[in-house]
């Protein structure tokens, strides 16, 4: 590759040119090698370390600067071989001039400046100068030249005097007015230049030290050095022909892009090793906790997810979060994704979030004792070997500073090419917009099987509660549990979630008989059965109940999830506490001594559940006040008020709506109602449970106002939560009844709410159970008469009954013809034909299927109503980029839709489509244009006789 000088120095790639790349590509290798061997050459503090270069720079010395740690900085001139001249015009001379140009330039306060030579060829000259020049700077200031001379250095001295005064002379100056000062800064100048001779020959000394210095310090692979040099060569000439500059980051970027591995540097080290020190301490505890086994007796089985399988070759290239329900699991995968990862040879960092639950970025470092800031340590992980960030429940910070903390540490890895992967419950993920951003779907998706459809823009894994296969590996290894369930069947579906199925191992490990569990048909109702084993029915229950209530009140008041708890516990109540095994010591940090003051709950759930019971449910009189205080604890515990409206629902059902009403009366804000909003929408399993929705809100009294805010947040809740599950799953009736109930009220404000609900039916429509299609097609059908009967103007929110209708004819055939003819009416046509008619034409098949005289209706009626207005239509709601079209080109395209499916309808239902076809036909020849008519081109007649030749042809062959 060429390259070309700016200076003086001739042609392209000369020696000179050459050689000046060879000494940026050695000074290239040396950041790359961080040692400090060059600082101690130019006399600068022995620490100092090359960091950047630049080439052809706009400097008064051009051809490279090198900038070290410590403020130094290297100023080069590079020559093959110089003679040691005394005329002005000489290559000497012009380098004893750049020095002293860059000496007058104001330097920046602190910075220390090196003007050098650098020199190829054996040149004795210069040899005996770069010496006197080292024995003068170390004399003290004002020393004479004379007083480092040696006998055989005088001539060179007096030369290098001799020309330094003729520089100074008035017919020099006269050419460079600049030089008038030079011989008052002589001494200055002498000190500040260095002679080097660098032998760079691919058989000569500094090639070898650089080249064993590359191999044995900077590659994984020391085969890969030929292919270091030439990329370093190939730099060093790019970096002269642009001007440019690279830093030590950009060099391993470079090499790292080209296939080169590259170790770690010396410098971060210590901080690698703090990192996975940390991490393996923390797997190590996560484990001996028996996040990832299930225990009973002395018998263990490690859980194994197949998601693990999927989530491991993931890891090898994208960043994911892993999502899942609380007690699915998404530690115990994250656990073995780690480990895997780590016994592959990755460089994995794990913890949880609450093990490090600080505000911000630089706080989580400070415990690890790193040295270097995160951004440092991402970009040099980056650069050599990578690294995985693993951040295991940040649903457990409950704290909206650290989070964000952890969402910009993210941001920093992701910036630097760290892939990063942590769990979250989907419910937190919901309402963190910022960290779904940060996680974007990519093209190649991940797999479809482990993904939650609510999440489609988000790259991540889905952990669902176990599924039968899952199951039933667990049951064959421990045969106790399907005694149990032989007893007991109705706990099959709470055990599918691990968190529930752990505590029935636990209880069934301290003798818990079926008889003792029968009537257990909820996670709640297992967890009251463990509270009872383990708290109720010991000696000192009152003061571990006490002692725990406490320890929750605290934690609520500090909003964390670990305390040093006030209350000093005796030592018998000390052992009572931990053997609930609710409680724990948090792991301590790597060279600390151990935790043994900070306390901790065992999982979350458990701090959700007992939370629930000792601190929320106590407080449930004076409910609306407290989450209306400024310091209220409604999100910390939002896990738990879902528990506890959940307790209500199954427990109290009129108090639990009661309490829903209660907190709209006063005000309390959405995200603190939500719970409530979520319980109704999961929980509900008919038509009479939801009621008093429908009640409350045809009541003619004060509260009828609080009661659409309450049906509103329940269906807006359900849309994401529930609905889609059981349409999903052939359940679900009661939801579309109560959509029909409400439209029946003919209230514009309960009718508006149920547009969730048709979207998610309408999504699910070939899933939904026949009640359930007859129940949609009743509440679309009145849906539209309401729209009708009020006048309202045609819009989108037309098509969605209108599809639902047409999708479920065969539910109610009749009322579904009626509703249909009366939208390809003539008169319907002309007023909102645009807008309508495209569903009924999109869903033409499910039409003919159930009634194909009706199929028939719909062609002639198309065909028969010719659109000409040229009134502008929106084509999408966006007021950023709106795409609009006209009435005329929205009908045509139903028209055109009608064509396309036509060779359909013939061949299913060959005499209804002939009459269609007549019909269509006569309408081309009534029309005033029907003599600049072509007929037998019309797309949609030449499509018949295509279908009907292709018939006879086939009638012929048989």
């Amino acid at each position: 590759m060429t390259s070309k000088k700016s200076t003086a120095g001739g042609s392209a790639m000369s020696l000179g040119a050459r050689f000046q790349a060879r000494v940026s590509a050695w000074y290239c290798a040396r950041i790359l090698l961080q040692t400090p061997v060059i600082g101690q050459e130019f006399d600068l503090p022995a620490t100092s370390i090359a960091e950047r270069i630049y080439c052809e720079t706009k400097d008064s010395i051009d051809d490279l600067r090198v900038e070290l740690t410590g403020n130094g900085k290297i100023y080069g001139q590079c020559k093959t071989s110089m003679s040691l001249s005394t005329k002005t015009n000489s290559e000497w001379a012009s380098v004893l001039i750049q020095f002293y140009k860059e000496l007058e330039k104001t330097p920046v306060t602190g910075v220390e400046r090196r003007f050098v030579l650098f020199y190829e060829n054996t040149n004795g000259n210069l040899e005996k100068l770069s010496k006197f020049l080292k024995r003068y700077r170390q004399l003290p200031t004002g020393s004479p030249l004379i007083d480092a001379a040696y006998n055989t250095d005088e001539e060179n001295i007096k030369d290098l005097d001799n020309l330094l005064q003729t520089l100074h002379s008035e017919d020099a100056k006269k050419n460079n007015p600049e030089l008038q000062n030079l011989v008052n800064s002589k001494e200055v100048l002498l000190r500040h230049t260095y002679i080097k001779q660098l032998r760079l020959g691919e058989n000569e000394s500094d090639y070898f030290g650089v080249v064993d210095a590359l191999q044995y310090g900077l590659l994984t692979n020391s085969a890969q050095i030929l292919q270091v040099i030439q990329s370093l060569k190939t730099l060093a000439d790019d970096l002269q022909a642009e001007r440019g500059s690279q830093d030590r980051l950009a060099l391993r970027q470079r090499l790292q892009g080209e296939g080169v591995t590259l170790q770690d540097s010396h410098d971060y080290r210590l901080d690698f090793e703090r990192l996975q020190e940390y991490s393996a301490t923390e797997l190590e505890y996560q484990e001996s906790q028996g996040r990832a086994k299930l225990i009973i007796g002395g018998k263990q089985l490690p859980i194994t997810r197949p998601v693990v399988e999927v989530m491991l070759e993931a890891a090898k290239t994208q960043s994911f979060l892993v999502v899942g329900g609380a007690g699915t699991g998404k530690t115990g995968c994250l656990l073995t994704l780690a480990n895997q990862l780590r016994d592959s040879g990755e460089r994995v960092w794990y913890w949880a979030a609450d093990s490090l639950p600080y505000h911000s970025a630089p706080e989580i470092q400070t415990p690890l004792k790193l040295q270097h800031s995160w951004m440092g340590l991402f970009a040099e992980a980056a650069s050599g070997a990578g690294a995985t960030l693993i951040v295991d429940g940040l649903d457990g910070l409950r704290d909206t500073r650290a989070m964000n903390a952890y969402q910009k540490l993210f941001s920093l890895a992701l910036h630097r090419g760290i892939k990063v992967i942590a769990s979250i419950r989907y419910f937190d993920l919901q309402h963190s917009g910022t960290l779904r951003e940060k996680f974007p779907a990519l093209q190649e998706t991940l797999s479809l099987e482990f993904r939650h459809k609510d999440l489609n823009k988000v790259n991540h894994f889905f952990i669902a509660d176990l599924d039968d296969n899952e199951l039933s590996e667990v049951i064959s290894y421990f045969p106790e549990i399907q005694t149990v369930l032989d007893q007991i069947p109705q706990l099959r579906e709470v055990i599918r979630n691990l968190f529930s199925l752990d505590l029935l191992c636990k209880l069934i490990a301290e003798g818990e008989s079926a008889v003792q569990l029968s009537g257990i048909s909820t996670q709640a109702e297992l967890f009251e059965r463990y509270w009872i084993q383990r708290v109720e029915s010991h000696d000192r229950r009152e003061e571990i109940t006490e002692a725990l209530e406490l320890l929750i009140e605290q934690m609520v008041s500090q909003q964390t999830l670990q305390v040093v708890p006030k209350q000093k516990w005796t030592t018998d109540l000390n052992g009572d506490l931990f053997s609930t095994e609710f409680i724990r010591h948090p792991h301590s940090l790597p060279g600390r001594l151990p935790e043994l003051k900070r306390i901790e709950f065992n999982h979350h759930l458990l701090f959700d559940y007992l939370a629930e019971r000792l601190f929320v449910r106590s407080r449930h009189e004076n409910l609306a006040n407290e989450l209306t205080r400024s310091d209220t604890w409604g999100l910390f515990l939002r896990p738990s008020l879902v528990l506890f409206h959940r307790y209500t629902w199954n427990q109290g059902r009129d108090y639990f709506w009661e309490t829903l009403l209660d907190l709209e009366r006063n005000s309390v804000s959405v995200l603190q109602k939500l719970p409530g909003y979520l319980v109704i929408a999961e929980e509900a399993i008919s038509r009479d449970d939801l009621q008093p929705l429908l009640d409350g809100t045809i009541r003619n009294d004060p509260d009828n106002k609080h009661w659409k805010q309450i049906i509103q947040g329940v269906i807006t809740a359900a849309q994401y939560s529930s609905l889609p599950r059981l349409f999903k799953s052939t359940s679900g009736d009661w939801w579309i009844e109560l959509a029909r109930d409400l439209i029946q009220t003919g209230n514009s404000q309960l009718i508006n709410v149920n547009q969730p609900i048709f979207f998610s039916a309408s999504n699910a429509l070939e899933t939904l159970s026949e009640p359930a299609k007859l129940l949609l097609n009743q509440a679309a059908s009145a849906l539209l008469q309401f729209y009708w009967s009020q006048g309202v103007p045609p819009s989108s929110f037309f098509r969605v009954p209108i599809e639902c209708i047409c999708r479920t004819i065969s539910s109610d055939i009749s009322a579904s013809s009626n509703i249909i003819r009366k939208i390809i009416s003539y008169d319907e046509l002309q007023r909102a034909g645009y807008i309508q008619i495209y569903e009924i034409v999109s869903h033409i098949e499910d039409i003919w299927k159930a009634d194909p005289v009706l199929a028939r209706e719909v062609y002639d009626a198309v065909f028969g109503y010719n659109e000409t207005s040229q009134s502008s239509t929106a084509m999408t709601p966006s007021q950023i980029f709106s795409l609009t079209s006209t009435r005329q080109q929205d009908y045509d395209l139903a028209r055109h839709i009608l064509t396309e499916k036509f060779p359909q309808f013939l061949s299913n239902h060959p005499t209804e489509a002939t009459r269609a076809l007549i019909r269509i036909i006569k309408h081309f020849y009534n029309r005033k244009e029907k003599e600049d008519l072509q007929l037998a081109k019309h797309p949609l007649v030449a499509k018949a006789r295509k279908r009907l030749e292709e018939q006879i042809l086939m009638d012929e062959d048989s």
